[in-house]
């Protein structure tokens, strides 16, 4: 009996886990609130001494707060990057995990990534999908990335991909539900 290499083994999870967490190649069934189911925003109202526009301090554990982009980064509501933050939970964080930094050598962070820094090339990865090699950051990556499933209207694709470059990519660009229904193939 041969001896299956551990590098062999790590190889075949990773796929298997791309293959699994991001859907298979078939678009998962995930609910999308609509008007008539809205979820619940958080409000912050700032106390009469402060400054305008400042936020209170997070409580006490709450690591939340640390992990949100500031609002009305680049022209983007509260609102688009709270429904973008949640499907990049949904569907997203999976892969490129909660801080954007990814898995090394099998997926690309999206933290202080050079490839989201290109408008088209993301736009088109992300709803799209990509297979093939790809560098992020000077590292080679070469996995199948499935495209954001259609179930998620062209408002909330919008809104993730808006929180993913408030995020992780420094706001260096926006985009609207007009321009991802010109994209989406």
């Amino acid at each position: 009996m041969k001896t299956i290499s551990h590098y062999a083994l790590i190889a075949f999870a990773a796929s298997m886990t791309a293959i699994v967490a991001c859907g298979g190649g078939e678009e998962p069934k995930f609910h999308t609130p609509s008007p008539a189911t809205p979820s619940v925003q958080p409000t912050v109202t700032p106390t009469p001494s402060a400054p305008a526009g400042a936020q209170p301090p997070a409580a006490a554990g709450d690591q939340s707060a640390a992990a949100k982009p500031a609002g009305g980064a680049a022209g983007v509501s509260d609102e688009v990057l709270a429904k973008g933050a949640t499907v990049y939970k949904e569907y997203c964080q999976t892969c490129h995990q909660a801080g954007g930094e990814g898995t090394a050598g099998v997926f690309p962070p999206l933290a202080n990534s050079d490839f989201l820094k290109d408008k088209a090339k993301s736009l088109d990865a992300i709803l799209n999908g990509l297979q093939g090699e790809i560098s992020v950051n000077g590292q080679k990556y070469n996995n199948v990335m499935v495209k954001l499933p259609s179930n998620y209207d062209n408002e909330a694709a919008s809104a993730v991909i808006n929180y993913a470059v408030q995020r992780f990519g420094g706001g260096a660009w926006t985009t609207t539900a007009d321009e991802v229904a010109k994209t989406r193939k």
